[in-house]
C-alpha cells in the first residue's frame, strides 16, 4: 500500500512523518526517541555512520563528525573531516539517503512522494543547492516546502482556518528563532512580508524576548497587527518551549497552538502535503524567491524589488539586440534561432567560394571623381610687384 513522506532535515535533529490512507504520523529514527540528531560520522572504512550511531563514534574520534551541516548547503567551502575535504550536499544526501531507506525497510517500500522542507529565510541559491541533493540520490518524485507553511498546514488540518485568515508560525530551530507570518486562500498559505530570524549560540536554549522580538519584526514586515492573527504555531524544540508559549500570549493576547511533540508539526504538515499533492514545486524546478529577496537570499535594497518588474520591459538601445532573457514586445515576430559559430563560419566560407569561383557578369564600377572640398576660403591676398 502506497504512503507519502515528510521529512525536516534539520540543524540538529531531524523528524519523519507517513501519511497513509487519510492519516498521519511519526516514524521512530532515532534509537531513545522518535527525532534522530543530524550528526554525521565518516569513518576510515565502511559506510557512513548517522543519528544516534554517528554521535557514538564522534565521542571517541570526534574529527571525523560532521554537525550542523544544512546552514552550509550553498556554501562552496568544503568541511574537513580527519583533514579530508567533504561537500556539505555530500552529507546531506547521505542523511537523506539513511533517513528514507529507514523508512522504506519498515513500510516496506519506497514512498509514492516525499517533501522536504527548508528554512522560509532560504533564497534561491540555497533551495537550488537542496534540490540537488534530493536530485542526485534519485529518490523519484521530490518537493520543497518551506518550514512555516508545513507547520501552518498542519495547523489547518488540526484545527482548521477560514480563508483569509492569518497565522503566524514562530520556530526554534538549532541556532535561531524563525518567524514567519501566513494567510490562507483556497487552501494554500502564501508568506506575508518577509520571515525574520533571531540567531542565538547553538549550545544555548532560545529566549522569551528572541521569540517576541522576531515575531514583532515579522508582523511589521507583513503590515499586521496582533489582532489580525487567528493563532501563533509554535514548534521545533527546545526545553523552555512552555514558558515561550506563554510568553507569546501575554505579549499578543492570541491563542498559541502548540502539540505534545512540537518538534514532529513541521515533518507532519510535509507528509500532509505530499498526500494532497499541494507541494511547492518539484525539485527540478525551485520556487522564485519572494519580494524583496534577492536571488541568494539576501534582503534587496529599500524601495527596490529584487525581481525585475513584470509590467515594465527592459529598454534596448538601438542597432544593438537585447539581451537574453529579456521578454519580446507585444505584437513582435519570435526572436529567430540563433546559430552556433562554427555552423555560421561554414556557411560563410561555402558563400564565399562560391562567389569567388564564379565569373563576374556585373560591369566594373566606374571610379568616383574626388571630392571637393565645399568649405569656404578667403581670396588670395595679391603679391605686390617690386
Amino acid at each position: 500500500m502506497t504512503y507519502h513522506l515528510g521529512v525536516d532535515l534539520g540543524t540538529t535533529i531531524t523528524t519523519a512523518a507517513v501519511a497513509r490512507d487519510g492519516k498521519v504520523g511519526v516514524v521512530t529514527l532515532g534509537e531513545h526517541s522518535a527525532a534522530m540528531p543530524s550528526v554525521l560520522y565518516w569513518g576510515a572504512s565502511g559506510p557512513p555512520l548517522v543519528g544516534d550511531a554517528a554521535v557514538r563514534a564522534a565521542a571517541t574520534d570526534p574529527s571525523r563528525a560532521a554537525r550542523e551541516v544544512r546552514p552550509r548547503v550553498a556554501d562552496p567551502t568544503p568541511l574537513l573531516l580527519d583533514g579530508a575535504p567533504f561537500a556539505a550536499t555530500a552529507l546531506l544526501g547521505a542523511m537523506l539517503r539513511r533517513v528514507v531507506d529507514l523508512v522504506a525497510e519498515r513500510e516496506g517500500g519506497a514512498p509514492e512522494g516525499i517533501v522536504l522542507t527548508h528554512p522560509a529565510t532560504w533564497g534561491d541559491e540555497e533551495r537550488e543547492a537542496f534540490a540537488g541533493v534530493a536530485v542526485s540520490l534519485g529518490l523519484g518524485a521530490v518537493s520543497l516546502v518551506s518550514e512555516p507553511e508545513a507547520a501552518a498546514a498542519r495547523y489547518a488540518a488540526r484545527e482548521g482556518l477560514r480563508d483569509g485568515g492569518a497565522v503566524a508560525v514562530v520556530d526554534l530551530g538549532g541556532g535561531s528563532v524563525d518567524a514567519t507570518v501566513l494567510v490562507h486562500r483556497g487552501g494554500a498559505f502564501t508568506i506575508a512580508g518577509r520571515p525574520e530570524a533571531v540567531p542565538y549560540p547553538t549550545d544555548a536554549h532560545p529566549t522569551d524576548g528572541a521569540a517576541v522580538a522576531g515575531l514583532h519584526r515579522a508582523l511589521a514586515s507583513a503590515r499586521r497587527l496582533p489582532g489580525d492573527l487567528d493563532a501563533v504555531v509554535l514548534v521545533g524544540w527546545s526545553t523552555r518551549t512552555g514558558a515561550i508559549a506563554a510568553a507569546l500570549a501575554d505579549e499578543l493576547g492570541r491563542p498559541v497552538s502548540l502539540e505534545n511533540e512540537p518538534e514532529h508539526t513541521v515533518a507532519l504538515g510535509a507528509a500532509g502535503l505530499a498526500a494532497r499533492g499541494q507541494q511547492n514545486g518539484a525539485t527540478t524546478s525551485v520556487p522564485v524567491p519572494a519580494p524583496g529577496w534577492s536571488l541568494r537570499g539576501r534582503r534587496a535594497p529599500a524601495g527596490r524589488s529584487a525581481e525585475p518588474p513584470q509590467d515594465r520591459e527592459p529598454p534596448v538601445r538601438p542597432g544593438r539586440r537585447a539581451r537574453p532573457g529579456t521578454r519580446p514586445r507585444p505584437g513582435a515576430p519570435p526572436p529567430r534561432p540563433r546559430r552556433g559559430l562554427t555552423v555560421g563560419l561554414a556557411a560563410g566560407a561555402i558563400v564565399l567560394g562560391i562567389v569567388g569561383a564564379a565569373p563576374s557578369r556585373s560591369p566594373a564600377p566606374r571610379p568616383r571623381p574626388p571630392r571637393r572640398h565645399r568649405c569656404r576660403r578667403s581670396p588670395p591676398r595679391r603679391r605686390r610687384r617690386p
